[in-house]
């Protein structure tokens, strides 16, 4: 919503394909319509990290790959700029995710595979695996939290 304010107050309306730059040193380039980011779009952020896909009224909603800087990869559902549903998140370390998601937390099934070559396979809970009774389990805490910087 700031997105499109500051577009919408500089008198930008963009209709279609193009380029915004914001002071910030942020770059989106892609579809706009009254003046918001929506379709297919990149926005290339001032830190080096980037994001290549849909937009709905300025929002990452939809299917997306984020790679940050550190050369960590998510790839897959977005909802209100958050990793939702299932996706991919590709750590910079070697490990991977393959799972749900909800609101940037691991959540519901999915698959951790360790770079060493050990695998958890199960339920997770706010970004936590969980055993039976829902309780949370311990998982080399340092490698399961999803640190990508927007």
């Amino acid at each position: 919503v700031a997105d499109s304010l500051q577009i919408h107050l500089r008198g930008l309306d963009k209709e279609g394909v193009d380029t915004f730059r914001y002071a910030n040193g942020d770059k989106y380039v892609g579809q706009f319509i009254a003046g918001q980011k929506q379709g297919k779009g990149t926005m290339h952020y001032a830190g080096g990290c980037k994001y290549d896909g849909e937009w709905v009224a300025g929002v990452k909603v939809g299917f997306g790959r984020f790679v940050n800087v550190d050369g960590a990869v998510y790839e897959g559902e977005m909802k209100n700029d958050d990793n939702d549903g299932f996706g991919t998140f590709w750590m910079a370390d070697g490990d991977v995710y393959e799972g749900q998601w909800k609101a940037d937390e691991k959540e519901g099934r999915g698959t951790y595979r360790f770079a060493d070559g050990g695998v958890y396979e199960g339920e997770w809970t706010e970004g936590e695996r969980t055993v039976a009774g829902g309780r949370p389990a311990a998982l080399r805490a340092a490698q399961t939290t999803l640190t990508l910087r927007k």
